[in-house]
């Protein structure tokens, strides 16, 4: 966020957090003054859809499933409360349908600005029909008020029942929606960006080997190899060590076809 100093006019650039800084132009003393509603603030993110790919794919495999086909990608900046209760104790929910994320991911957060999100979509925060309110900021005399979201929300309470906990901070966090198959499974998984965190609503069945004849000939082929290396080597070490350069290359080129099929 920008704030205009009194005193020269010079324009100085306030991080979330910041109450109190000097003007770079004529080194007044500026204080950032805290206003009542909410910090509006948006993590700034380069898009990477292999990235979200990749770690969805990580994810299931860490599950014992079998590899993912990413069949689509869309990325926005969602909307997320920081809540706070009585004791200082925080949560973070979403202020729309999107997933819960036990943490917020870390980074260098500004005040909200939409060119900030670098041209990708941002979620208002009010729903996909509605634009947001409360963006900006205020030059008061002896310094600067920090600008602020419309929370959505009465007196900044979470809304739900039975819950007396404030909202302290409004976050557009980079998040990824990933369609993609897994085996027959067709599932979507919810990756957010940067800590690279990933939601899933439902996970596909654990994978299983199938037989397949053409498994039964690779490996009946590979036999055969071994043993045509094995009977061409002069004696029994050699025959070892033949043996097992050859077994060598041929993981280093099943390795390399892996990465190239997960990468696609």
């Amino acid at each position: 966020m920008l704030v205009k100093c009194q005193h020269c006019g010079g324009e100085n650039t306030v991080h979330p957090g910041q109450r109190m800084l000097f003007c770079s132009f004529c080194g007044s003393a500026l204080v950032v003054e805290r206003s009542e509603g909410p910090e509006h603030l948006i993590l700034p993110h380069e898009r990477s859809d292999r990235k979200a790919g990749d770690a969805l794919r990580s994810y299931l495999l860490s599950k014992g499933r079998g590899k993912a086909v990413v069949t689509k990608v869309d990325f926005a900046f969602v909307p997320y409360l920081l809540l706070e209760d009585g004791k200082g104790a925080t949560g973070l929910v979403p202020a729309t349908g999107s997933i819960d994320i036990p943490y917020p991911p870390a980074g260098n957060y500004r005040f909200f600005d939409g060119e900030l999100a670098g041209g990708e979509r941002v979620v208002p925060l009010a729903g996909p029909d509605e634009g947001i309110e409360g963006e900006g900021s205020t030059d008061e005399p002896g310094g600067a008020r920090s600008g602020n979201g419309r929370s959505g929300e009465q007196g900044g309470r979470s809304g739900r029942s039975g819950d007396d906990r404030r909202t302290v901070k409004i976050l557009h966090l980079p998040l990824y929606t990933v369609d993609f198959k897994c085996g027959r499974f067709e599932g979507r998984a919810s990756v957010v960006g940067g800590s690279w965190y990933v939601g899933l609503s439902d996970l596909p069945v654990e994978g299983q080997a199938e037989f397949e004849p053409k498994h039964l000939l690779a490996l009946a082929a590979l036999f055969t190899l071994f043993l045509l290396i094995g009977a061409a080597a002069p004696n029994w070490a050699m025959r070892f060590v033949y043996i097992f350069l050859s077994a060598a290359v041929g993981y280093g080129i099943f390795r390399i076809r892996e990465r190239v099929v997960s990468g696609s």
